[in-house]
């Protein structure tokens, strides 16, 4: 089986050391590693590199974290027993302090040390195509993703099978002024996008989100799919989840 590292970078990044890393873990495994770099929106560019994994798993790594130098044999090692999604353990940096969070709470509680499986985790390929990149959000586009996937999840039977790794794999470096998604600007606008209660549905096998326009009065609602843009009846929805992120959860 196949694992497929995906990698959204940005034009202006160097990340010859995560990729140099990244290579070196993979000498002899069965492991692809895709990067596509353009100034795109991260949605955008997440979706592409999905459809092109050629995996039967696939994660995404951010250009700006590291990886931890047992990373991908630990990763192989648990994919041996073919479970629908691996967890492990992600250690936060964000310069003043450094937090480790698990991947496999039921929950999104950092105060706890639990986040929800996110797509950092490694995920069967036909498990995560089903929920859609927003082409439109950038930032917090990651909450939309897996909040709609942990719903899912709850519905599929039989129910999904994970394996957790109980070691430190992923390094996520935080800065509001160096990660993309992170700065001041990019919050205050995915706040306002999301002030418009984006919902996603479940239409037949697949998942859909909405674009969050006209919603109220249109009996045609435009949504995002993983291969683009579509417009869907109201009447055909089966509504699936309403996204809320943390911070319109605090509100």
């Amino acid at each position: 089986m196949k694992l497929s590292i995906l990698i959204p970078q940005l034009p202006s990044r160097d990340s010859s050391r995560l990729l140099q890393e990244l290579h070196t873990q993979a000498e002899d495994l069965p492991v692809e590693i895709l990067c596509l770099k353009d100034d795109s929106n991260s949605g955008v560019k997440r979706n592409l590199l999905t459809k092109q994994a050629q995996g039967e798993y696939i994660c995404f790594v951010d250009d700006d974290d590291r990886v931890s130098t047992n990373y991908l044999s630990s990763i192989i090692e648990a994919l041996q027993t073919n479970p629908d999604l691996v967890t492990f353990n992600l250690e936060m940096n964000n310069g003043q302090k450094r937090e480790t969070w698990k991947f496999c709470g039921a929950h999104d509680d950092r105060r706890l040390g639990l986040m929800l499986p996110n797509h950092l985790c490694v995920w069967k390929k036909s498990l995560a195509e089903r929920v859609p990149w927003s082409p439109g959000l950038g930032t917090a586009d990651d909450i939309l993703w897996y909040e709609t996937m942990s719903a899912l999840c709850k519905r599929i039977d039989p129910p999904i099978q994970s394996v957790h790794i109980d070691k430190v794999l992923y390094h996520y470096i935080y800065s509001h002024l160096t990660t993309a998604n992170q700065s001041y600007k990019k919050i205050e606008e995915a706040k306002e996008y999301f002030g418009r209660k984006l919902r996603a549905y479940l239409h037949g096998d697949r998942v859909v989100t909405d674009h969050g326009y006209n919603r109220v009065y249109n009996e045609i609602i435009t949504v995002f799919t993983s291969t683009g843009i579509e417009s869907i009846s109201r009447k055909e929805l089966q509504t699936l989840c309403v996204v809320a992120p943390w911070f319109t959860r605090k509100r």
